[in-house]
């Protein structure tokens, strides 16, 4: 396949995701994009199997890049980031999404790359809809100062838009922790990046996955230290998940990074 100037791989992170996988392959494919990382990480289930059975069926170019254990949060995206560019060195685009969203999202995933590649952007998040969350709040916050046109901007929310280009001034190690990556990013001046939010994404198109009352708490608490982190890094404060007399790691602590840096240490990506 001929790898040009609007050449996208998509970047799907999944664990025990076998009965969603397939729809998003599926929803890939109707979204043209030119082929697919899938980090499968943790899986106890037919998730690989399944999703190479479909992307052969579809003829959907597919990379897997597999790990035993559980990366953690977001880590994926950081580990699939070098996996792409190690197998697709002159990729341009990279568009991430979740390996357990169920709904109809394909046509809606290709308005959304292509405005990131229309407008030129950077790195293009979507932007926040629905009730005001605790990390969200930090985030508008601070971004309203530092950032005022992200201030709109769903960090840690699927999908993310990034032109490969980024990557010569920004490490995808970051990807890991999306207060990092958005903090990292909005602060970046030489040279100034263009940096969007797209009102195109619609969150329910995606699906709402079911979780455990136990996970929607750790998640919160993730997200809201990760955006304490970002935040303070943005005010060139020190960093810190502490607030309020407590400290908000959620699962920020099961991140593998150690993984992700063997991964890091055996792929030139600076060309």
């Amino acid at each position: 396949m001929m790898e040009g100037r609007n050449f996208v791989c998509a970047i799907v992170s999944a664990s025990n995701e076998a009965s969603t996988i397939e729809n998003v392959l599926h929803q890939l494919y109707r979204a043209r994009v030119d082929t697919c990382v899938l980090v499968v990480n943790g899986t106890r289930d037919q998730t690989l199997h399944i999703a190479q059975r479909c992307a052969s069926r579809l003829q959907l170019p597919l990379h897997v890049q597999l790990f035993s254990d559980a990366l953690g949060p977001d880590v994926a995206k950081a580990t699939g980031t070098f996996e792409a560019l190690r197998v697709h060195p002159t990729v341009e685009q990279l568009v991430y999404v979740d390996g357990d969203w169920k709904g109809s999202f394909g046509p809606m995933l290709r308005d959304f790359i292509d405005e990131g590649i229309e407008t030129g952007c950077d790195c293009m998040w979507t932007r926040h809809t629905g009730p005001l969350r605790e990390d969200i709040a930090l985030w508008q916050n601070v971004l309203q100062q530092v950032a005022p046109h992200l201030v709109d901007a769903a960090p840690a929310q699927s999908p993310l838009y990034i032109r490969r280009s980024l990557l010569q001034f920004l490490s995808p190690t970051s990807l890991h922790h999306p207060g990092l990556w958005m903090a990292e990013a909005a602060s970046f001046l030489q040279p100034a990046l263009h940096l969007s939010t797209s009102a195109l994404w619609d969150v329910r198109f995606a699906g709402n996955p079911v979780r455990s009352a136990l996970h929607q708490s750790l998640m919160a608490d993730t997200l809201i230290g990760d955006a304490l982190e970002g935040c303070r890094i943005l005010l060139e404060q020190r960093p810190s998940r502490e607030w309020r007399g407590r400290r908000y790691d959620g699962l920020h602590l099961r991140r593998r990074t150690d993984l992700l840096e063997a991964v890091a240490a055996v792929v030139r990506w600076r060309t």
